[in-house]
């Protein structure tokens, strides 16, 4: 429940969970190395920088359908068409593009550290990529990676959409104070749509 206060704006912090990014391998990149590892390594962390951000997307888009559900009476919130228009198959792109960084850092090759062998925590692995899996991970990835036409496809819908439920004090307010999560970054919901079309792009 988001409960608002007079002005229409969350009371507590919003519970922005990331489900994606708290399961995947910590990906440790090469200290030194060549211009070769260096490529590779901004390859797989900038990966998984991008895999974060349609995390959060995902996750701004489940507070709107809870905010939908609890509050459906005011008119005020989110409708599911609008919900459709605005996210689109983010959750598609999420899935595939999390397989891609799994298969960048290699499951296989658990890096070989004793500070590693002796943690007590549950933390995942720290793991390291095989530079040749890159150009295969690419390619057996391909079919799926078509599901981005499909998403800039919306982009106009997705556009007149947000500005459509932005003129609704309510959905503005709570916007704004997702904005302000520190997962967000101060970046509004238009800054994390236009990402999945900038990384294609």
């Amino acid at each position: 429940m988001l409960p608002m206060n007079s002005v229409g704006a969350p009371e507590n912090e919003v519970n922005l969970t990331l489900n994606v990014i708290p399961s995947l391998p910590k990906y440790a990149p090469s200290a030194g190395g060549d211009q070769r590892s260096r490529v590779l390594d901004e390859i797989v962390v900038t990966e998984y920088l991008y895999l974060k951000d349609l995390d959060v997307i995902s996750a701004i888009k489940r507070i709107l359908i809870q905010d939908s559900e609890e509050n459906s009476k005011s008119g005020e919130c989110v409708t599911n068409n609008e919900i459709t228009a605005i996210f689109g198959n983010v959750e598609q792109l999420l899935q595939v593009n999390k397989e891609l960084y799994m298969t960048f850092v290699g499951l296989t090759q658990k890096k070989e550290k004793k500070a590693d062998k002796d943690k007590k925590d549950d933390s995942p692995p720290e793991l390291v990529i095989s530079g040749s899996n890159i150009g295969e991970a690419l390619s057996s990835m391909s079919p799926y990676l078509r599901m981005y036409s499909v998403y800039c496809s919306n982009q106009q819908n997705q556009i007149e959409s947000v500005q459509k439920v932005r003129k609704r004090s309510h959905v503005q307010n709570l916007l704004v104070h997702i904005s302000q999560h520190s997962e967000c970054r101060s970046l509004s919901l238009e800054d994390y749509l236009i990402k999945p079309i900038q990384r294609i792009g």
